[in-house]
């Protein structure tokens, strides 16, 4: 650590080295875990497991979940999420994945952005931007869908023509 401050004060990029990516890493994921990211995993595992989870329980009980029902399910399910994955542990991860990924001096670039106001904004914003984005191409694309399917099956058939098929 002490030579990463070094470094960083003397405007020179930490060395590449397995120590230096590994703590600007775990500095990354740590910063991200502040910020909201680990709350959204944990979100988006819950929604999931409710979706999946909601079918079964209605078959099971002959009648449909009222909405009290399924947000009390979605919070127990998205408690039991968080209790086999540990913030720590994402943040474990995370970081592993970034040092995998990047080198000493992109993490430190990073991490540099990603600890000001607006790196915490962008951090915090990500998950809902994403969603934006997917609702959005989503909605590009179902105004098309029948031009799609049209374009698609020219495709097949000109890949796979007819004598070539099983």
């Amino acid at each position: 650590m002490a030579l990463t401050l070094a470094l960083n004060c003397a405007g020179q990029p930490p060395a590449d080295t397995p120590e230096n990516r590994a703590e600007l890493a775990a500095k990354l994921a740590l910063l991200a875990g502040e910020h909201g990211a680990f709350d959204r995993v944990l979100d988006k595992g819950a929604d999931l497991a409710t979706d999946a989870t909601i079918p079964a329980l209605e078959l099971d009980r002959g009648r449909r979940l009222s909405d009290a029902e399924q947000t009390l399910l979605r919070n127990t399910l998205r408690s039991v999420i968080d209790e086999f994955v540990p913030r720590s542990q994402w943040q474990e991860i995370v970081g592993r994945i970034y040092a995998e990924e990047f080198s000493a001096g992109e993490l430190d670039t990073i991490v540099d952005f990603y600890d000001t106001p607006l790196g915490h904004k962008l951090i915090q914003k990500r998950g809902s931007l994403t969603q934006r984005v997917e609702a959005e191409t989503e909605r590009l694309f179902n105004a098309r869908l029948d031009e799609f399917i049209e374009r698609a099956d020219e495709a097949i058939a000109a890949a796979l023509p007819a004598g070539d098929r099983p």
